[in-house]
């Protein structure tokens, strides 16, 4: 599924998002990463096992979300997506798109 976060000032926090994944969550473990270019280095990773991305408390609603916190990369475009990695071990990726990042004018 292809989604577009919206626009984000550097710095600033993010609101919490929520998402239906469509799979049972157990065991799982979730990624996302945003890069400038689909094929060069990270600029953020959030996970699960960083405890950016958290599971549902009930794996078998098969949510997850994304807390708010504060994202503080360099302004640009960039490429993002979801992978899942169920208990099975076989790596799905469920949501890619795009998020731009904005400099802000007042910052600390």
């Amino acid at each position: 599924m292809r989604y577009n976060f919206p626009d984000h000032y550097k710095g600033d926090a993010t609101k919490l998002v929520t998402i239906n994944s469509g799979m049972d969550l157990t065991g799982a473990s979730i990624i996302l990463d945003y890069r400038l270019t689909k094929n060069g280095p990270s600029a953020l990773r959030q996970s699960t096992a960083l405890g950016t991305i958290v599971i549902s408390a009930t794996p078998t609603d098969m949510t997850f979300t994304i807390p708010s916190q504060i994202i503080n990369i360099a302004s640009g475009k960039y490429f993002f997506d979801i992978e899942i990695t169920p208990s099975t071990g076989l790596p799905v990726t469920i949501i890619e798109g795009t998020r731009k990042i904005k400099q802000d004018v007042s910052h600390e």
